[in-house]
């Protein structure tokens, strides 16, 4: 079971943090299917910044795929093919999200030596 969760503001009422709450499932997969993360090409400075950004996350990705492999058998994941693709998946994901918080600010250093 899903929980999507709830934030209450200051009348009572209750509204859903999620991002997709109250769109059908049709709509959030043909704005997914939509979505162009890539900026667009007569906008050097936003290209420089995507290109920072991805950077920065394969560089958390490889910083947490090394700090993983120290990291014993066993635990939270059986260890299958859907298991391993899932745990994949789930640091894939963990690195994306770092990376775009700047807690590293890898991107910025980046930036920094891209425009010279």
């Amino acid at each position: 079971m899903f929980v999507t969760p709830l934030w209450a503001n200051g009348n009572g009422t209750q509204h859903s943090l999620s991002p997709t709450a109250g769109k059908g499932f049709s709509h959030v997969l043909t704005e997914a299917q939509y979505t162009n993360p890539d900026p667009p090409a007569n906008d050097p400075e936003g290209q420089l910044k995507w290109a920072a950004q991805q950077l920065e996350v394969f560089l958390a990705r490889e910083l947490l795929t090394s700090m993983r492999r120290t990291i014993p058998e066993g635990g939270l994941f059986a260890k299958g093919f859907a298991g391993e693709l899932y745990e994949e998946m789930l640091w894939d994901e963990w690195a994306k999200t770092l990376a775009s918080t700047g807690a590293l600010g890898m991107s910025e250093m980046i930036l920094s030596q891209l425009r010279g």
